[in-house]
């Protein structure tokens, strides 16, 4: 096989770069240059270094909330497993621990979300089986085809058509990066980020830090090593 004419796409990020794309991205969000839907997007395929299919798969409802021991809040993700054969569409399901911080802005997103569906179509019974990323364009479809948010679940295949499709969370990586021009200091040009390229990312950054075949498997949702 040929090598790839640009293998630096998939190349794990360099300590600093990662360092600099987690503070960029903190400090774009917080002076509100980017979306609150836009900084989880990329902040989850930081943290979790799961597949644009996985993410473009949650709902609501995989947002586990919990009190914690110290008074603050514990956050768990159900996240949908993905290439697994034989198993349906959310038939199997990974948990990883959020940060509280990160767990907050998820909840932030999902109430948000919800806001917006109840406005567009009130509510129902089954808001909980929103996307966490969704397509608008399809929920305003669907709402001028059924009468009620739980028709509208039902009719959607459980809110399936309802969620962005994967290429549109790697074009929202995309155009986050360009918002926040973080540079490389191999290069020195703007950095070049994939989902892909942040799953590697974390897989290596576990290898480094000494940890074993199946642990960073289990951390990146492999069934085998």
């Amino acid at each position: 096989l040929e090598p790839p004419t640009n293998p630096g796409r998939f190349r794990p990020l360099t300590p600093f770069e990662y360092e600099g794309l987690k503070l960029a991205l903190v400090e774009s969000f917080e002076r509100d240059e980017i979306d609150l839907e836009d900084y989880l997007c990329l902040e989850l395929f930081i943290a979790t270094g799961r597949r644009p299919k996985q993410l473009a798969d949650l709902k609501s409802c995989d947002l586990i909330e919990e009190g914690a021991s110290d008074g603050l809040k514990a956050y768990v993700l159900n996240i949908p497993r993905a290439k697994q054969p034989g198993k349906r569409w959310r038939e199997e399901f990974k948990p990883f621990a959020l940060t509280p911080e990160l767990g907050a802005a998820v909840r932030a997103l999902i109430r948000r979300n919800y806001y917006r569906l109840k406005r567009c179509c009130g509510q129902g019974e089954h808001s909980d089986q929103l996307p966490l990323f969704v397509d608008w364009r399809q929920v305003e479809r669907a709402a001028s085809l059924y009468e009620t948010i739980d028709e509208i679940f039902v009719g959607t295949l459980g809110g399936k058509t309802l969620q962005v499709k994967t290429l549109a969370l790697n074009s929202r990586v995309d155009k986050v990066l360009k918002k926040l021009t973080v540079h490389s200091e191999r290069t020195g040009k703007s950095l070049r980020v994939t989902p892909r390229r942040l799953r590697r990312t974390l897989g290596t950054r576990a290898a480094v830090e000494g940890y074993g075949d199946l642990v960073i498997a289990e951390l990146l949702d492999h069934s085998d090593t």
